[in-house]
């Protein structure tokens, strides 16, 4: 698999800009397409207890930090592609 058969989706809490719920409908709305292809969407409906990721073809998770990429974000990305080559 490469990283295009998957999405991971970051969204802040303390950032005034963000839209939460736009957000987590996005990653949601996902799901049809991959169904095409015979993979699973984000598998919830609900938001995720903050700092902790949900999904596994599509990855949502909302953090607390600045609007910036940060450590905890490389550590997902990096954790979310390890997941695909195993």
């Amino acid at each position: 698999m490469s990283l295009n058969d998957r999405c991971t989706w970051p969204v802040l809490t303390a950032d005034q800009w963000s839209d939460l719920k736009g957000e987590l409908l996005g990653a949601l709305h996902t799901k049809p397409v991959y169904q095409l292809y015979g993979k699973a969407g984000l598998g919830t409906t609900s938001f995720p207890a903050v700092d902790k990721p949900i999904g596994k073809t599509v990855r949502y998770y909302d953090r607390t930090e600045k609007h910036d990429v940060t450590d905890y974000d490389w550590e997902q990305y990096l954790r979310f592609a390890d997941e695909l080559v195993r």
